[in-house]
């Protein structure tokens, strides 16, 4: 696959960038890392992504991995319970086997890449947010109707802005994308944002 390869060489030369730094660091040559880094097309984003267009691949290969596993063991299993019915039943054991198996492999597959893709969405929704997101500890008061926090009144995070509100100010739901991830949904936005 032409996107696998495109993909491996990035992370090649991403991985021999890393290696470069770690030994200058060694050697204390901050300004050979500037050099280095100004240099490469790739930058620390870039990284993220280019990692998890690799783990997504990745995870499609886990489907076609379990499903063909799935019918080689089915296979197997069928042709050894079809030996009592003699060659009709080998032969039906043997596809019946392997078209299950198959399918039961293509799931639990399927169910592999779900989970790896999950943690792929939550690593670059934690990346974004962390861009963008005012931490607690600056937020004494919401920002919009300067009510003051305390055990009663809670901090929520706009999901668009990252500014800090009370409960009235962030209660409206809508449709967040965030790059890179594969499936957008409503989140806590403020009214200034909705």
């Amino acid at each position: 696959n032409q996107e696998l390869r495109r993909i491996t060489q990035n992370l090649d030369e991403l991985y021999s960038l890393n290696t470069q730094i770690a030994s200058m660091v060694d050697d204390r040559s901050v300004s050979q890392i500037f050099e280095l880094t100004e240099k490469s097309e790739i930058t620390t984003k870039d990284a993220v992504f280019i990692q998890a267009e690799y783990g997504r691949e990745v995870g499609k290969g886990y489907v076609t991995s379990g499903g063909l596993t799935g019918a080689a063991v089915g296979g197997v299993v069928g042709t050894g319970i079809g030996v009592i019915g003699g060659p009709k039943g080998m032969v039906l054991g043997a596809a019946t086997g392997a078209t299950l198996f198959g399918f039961i492999g293509a799931g639990v597959g399927k169910l592999r890449q779900k989970t790896l893709n999950y943690g792929i969405d939550r690593e670059l929704i934690s990346l974004e947010r962390s861009k963008t997101w005012k931490p607690d500890r600056e937020v004494t008061e919401c920002t919009r109707c300067k009510a003051k926090f305390g055990i009663l009144l809670r901090k929520h995070h706009c999901r668009k802005c990252g500014e800090v509100f009370c409960r009235k100010c962030c209660n409206e739901k809508d449709l967040i994308k965030y790059k890179g991830v594969l499936k957008s949904k409503m989140e806590r936005v403020c009214l200034n944002c909705y």
